[in-house]
């Protein structure tokens, strides 16, 4: 991308800032880990070391601390610094100081996903992740009606609001928005769009297979808990170990994990209500987006 200002001197009596040349913001369970890492195996791109750096969240900004994130010196004059907290775009206070610090040019992305498919995918990988949360003791009709979890089951998806919200403090950013839907069908042509919308040259590192975000939900936690312990200890990428299609696992390991593999939980009667609840605004984030000129759709 042709004359980038990565650092924005804000004047003399303010602290030079470091923002992104790119940065996520939005939603979860959308493929966002998917769509960075890919990115980041472009020579011209560079992912924060932490994809979710949660730093334009906090109160009081070191840009010092932020920029560590980032190999600057690795990346030549044209390239792009990336980083992607899907909680940005839910927190005032992120988008506020993401208005009053990230230069005009900084481009903004955006996935999205279908709310019921986010919703299951959400309530399988809590129960992925940890043997001791509530999604373990009560079925998915509870996350659906009970006030504790409508923010992070219900609230969170709604597109329209959460957008709306974002264009309030940047209002005239350029921001690209993907449809996880598009994105799972046409991969090449996802990130062929993605490249051209970023002044990048096509690079097909992104088909070449890699880790997914797929979890598994381990029938025993005690066996799961032995399989991560023995792959932290092998591999740099704790992460990594989550990963249902983590490449480098030796073939037992992999073959353990599915036998221990709780089946994919799903609810008809529930994906029923959950379209009832979302459908209105699924639409009028389709029509923010239409007539947004600032929004650029990769979608059907």
């Amino acid at each position: 991308m042709p004359d980038i200002n990565i650092f924005n001197d804000q004047g003399s009596t303010q602290q030079a800032t470091f923002a992104p040349d790119l940065i996520g913001l939005g939603f979860p369970k959308a493929g966002t880990t998917f769509i960075a890492r890919r990115l980041a195996i472009h020579p011209q791109i560079q992912l924060s070391s932490r994809k979710e750096a949660h730093f334009w969240t906090k109160d009081t900004l070191d840009f010092d601390d932020y920029r560590a994130l980032f190999q600057t010196e690795r990346v030549a004059d044209n390239g792009i610094f990336h980083e992607w907290t899907t909680d940005y775009i839910y927190s005032d206070t992120a988008l506020r100081n993401l208005a009053d610090h990230v230069p005009d040019n900084t481009t903004f992305i955006i996935a999205y996903r279908d709310p019921v498919a986010s919703f299951f995918s959400y309530y399988n990988y809590r129960r992925m992740i940890n043997h001791d949360c509530p999604e373990r003791h009560h079925p998915l009709g509870y996350f659906l009606t009970n006030e504790e979890y409508y923010d992070i089951y219900i609230q969170r998806y709604f597109f329209d609001t959460h957008f709306a919200r974002f264009r309030q403090f940047l209002p005239n950013h350029r921001t690209i928005v993907i449809d996880h839907a598009y994105l799972t069908a046409n991969l090449d042509q996802t990130f062929r769009q993605l490249y051209e919308l970023l002044d990048l040259p096509y690079f097909e590192g992104h088909i070449s297979p890699g880790r997914e975000n797929a979890s598994i939900s381990p029938r025993s936690i005690f066996i799961d808990r032995v399989l991560r312990k023995l792959l932290r200890t092998v591999y740099d990428d704790p992460g990594a170990i989550y990963r249902s299609d983590f490449q480098n696992k030796p073939l037992w390991v992999s073959m353990i994990q599915k036998f221990n593999a709780e089946k994919y939980i799903y609810d008809k009667a529930v994906a029923k209500q959950l379209m009832g609840i979302h459908s209105a605004h699924l639409s009028n984030f389709q029509k923010l987006l239409d007539e947004d000129e600032n929004a650029v759709l990769i979608s059907q």
